[in-house]
């Protein structure tokens, strides 16, 4: 069966951390009156599942789709019968918690239920104070982590590093890792919700209590390793046809930042990819299915099936393509 190019409705997540900024930088509509932290764009996963917006499956699930018709969509079987990747746009308009999140073979040896989390960030906006948590500050930390979480004196160890508008990062399973304020960003994810959480700066959640700590399994998690965030040198893609560079690459992903001032047409492997469009507008066509309207913060998911697609910029584009590991 053949599957043109899908969009998802975006699934809402309130947080005390979050904002309105999504609406601004990232061109949501915004349900009003709650502090929106996350919009979870393409997700199968039970604690979010994406539904096609419109065409010819609109109202199915990816969820539905990955089931019935793996390669049709994603190039071959999965192994946990689900969608590889989860993808979000996020808004830290205060500092998110500092956490960690297991490798596969831990989240396995857990029985979590999810795979690891490796993750990455493109920032679509960062003011003058964003900034991430990069790790610890030093190798002797790890022995007393658990310790420093307990007591809140992790906030002086902590490792801290500004970013900047168009900045990419790649955060790997292990990492002890958090987003400071002040910051709007794309995230692609192994698909996963496996996340042990450190420290939340004696912060409540939306309903008043304080939020759960997970300090045993974020000890784990590090192991004795002293891991930072990456921030990869771009490499320019050749043969495309216009401006491409990956910005980031791991055993799970990539992530590629397109420029498209025209026309294009693209032929592309039997696998999927994920488009997400950081400015700019035009259409996308297979020339089967209905065309895709392009535009700030629209999200397209191209499946494996389809060998070829136009893309057609009424004013410039920059997209971030994201996929499978080549």
């Amino acid at each position: 069966m053949y599957f043109g190019p899908l969009t998802f409705k975006e699934i809402f997540k309130a947080k005390p951390w979050g904002g309105r900024g999504l609406a601004r930088f990232a061109g949501k509509r915004l349900p009003p009156n709650i502090p929106i932290g996350e919009s979870w764009e393409v997700s199968d996963h039970p604690h979010g599942m994406s539904v096609v917006s419109d065409g010819p499956v609109a109202g199915k699930t990816l969820a539905e789709l990955t089931s019935d018709h793996a390669r049709a969509i994603i190039g071959r079987k999965p192994r946990d019968g689900r969608f590889p990747l989860l993808i979000k746009t996020i808004h830290a308009r205060d500092q998110l918690s500092v956490q960690v999140h297991p490798d596969d073979r831990l989240a396995a040896a857990m029985k979590l239920g999810d795979s690891g989390k490796t993750e990455a960030w493109y920032f679509l906006h960062a003011s003058p104070r964003a900034y991430v948590v990069a790790g610890l500050k030093a190798k002797r930390d790890i022995a007393r982590l658990d310790d420093l979480a307990r007591t809140g004196r992790i906030a002086e160890r902590l490792r801290i590093r500004p970013v900047s508008t168009g900045e990419a990062l790649l955060c790997r399973a292990g990492v002890v890792h958090g987003n400071g304020p002040g910051a709007v960003f794309l995230e692609v994810q192994q698909n996963s919700n496996a996340t042990f959480r450190l420290y939340d700066w004696d912060r409540v959640g939306l309903d008043g209590k304080a939020r759960e700590l997970h300090v045993a399994e974020a000890v784990r998690a590090v192991g004795n390793e002293a891991r930072t965030l990456e921030r990869q040198r771009p490499r320019a893609l050749r043969g495309m046809g216009f401006p491409a560079e990956r910005l980031v690459t791991c055993d799970k992903f990539v992530m590629d930042r397109w420029r498209l001032r025209s026309a294009v047409e693209r032929e592309k492997p039997k696998r999927f990819e994920i488009l997400y469009v950081v400015r700019g507008s035009g259409q996308l066509s297979d020339g089967r299915w209905p065309e895709r309207i392009l535009k700030k913060g629209r999200v397209v998911l191209v499946p494996a099936c389809v060998g070829a697609y136009a893309v057609r910029a009424s004013r410039p584009l920059t997209i971030i393509r994201m996929a499978e590991a080549d």
